[in-house]
């Protein structure tokens, strides 16, 4: 899939150290390897299955842009893997909330429904761990979140991303979308 971020600065009077800034999105994807889907607190069904191996490639950055390509596949057969493309996606700074991320209109049937995009909020990036946290509303205003990590560091702990995870979405299922055994064909071994 591809995404492109655009990104707009408003001054902020006060900053909470805990949340993520411009900087941090800029550092967390500024790597040219795979960045995975570590764990979300949703399902998406596609003909009774789940997707699986999802992880994303920054294809190119610029000053107001980042652009991305998502994979993933399937654990059955019947679904055939590859990629998406994703819509356009704005990213903006404001006061003292999380780096936002919104989708542009629905191009398609993820964003079915959302006439005005998804808003994705950039929560969380821990430096040490090269991991982050996203969350976004659904159609009911309840928060999805999902964790990503750079691929080389995927068996790290990810001790304060899963504590920002928790704190964001604890109690909601979790779904772990990657598996060594099935999505090491997908990447290298770590």
């Amino acid at each position: 899939a591809v995404i492109t971020l655009l990104f707009r600065i408003i001054a902020a009077t006060f900053e909470y150290t805990g949340r993520a800034t411009m900087q941090d999105v800029w550092e967390f994807f500024s790597t040219d390897e795979g960045i995975l889907l570590y764990m979300r607190s949703y399902s998406r069904k596609i003909q009774d299955g789940d997707p699986v191996c999802v992880y994303s490639n920054v294809k190119s950055k610029n000053d107001s842009h980042i652009r991305l390509y998502q994979r993933y596949s399937y654990r059955y057969e019947g679904i055939s893997s590859g990629f998406k493309t994703k819509p356009l996606a704005r990213m903006e700074r404001i006061c003292s909330e999380a780096a936002r991320i919104e989708n542009s209109k629905g191009l398609n049937d993820f964003e079915e429904g959302y006439e005005k995009g998804r808003r994705y909020l950039f929560q969380y990036y821990d430096p040490d761990d090269k991991c982050a946290v996203i969350t976004f509303s659904d159609k009911k205003y309840s928060i999805k979140c999902e964790l990503h990590v750079w691929y080389a560091f995927y068996r790290n702990g990810k001790l304060n991303c899963l504590r920002e995870y928790n704190y964001l979405c604890g109690g909601r299922p979790k779904y772990y979308p990657y598996e060594d055994t099935f999505c090491e064909w997908k990447l290298p071994k770590i």
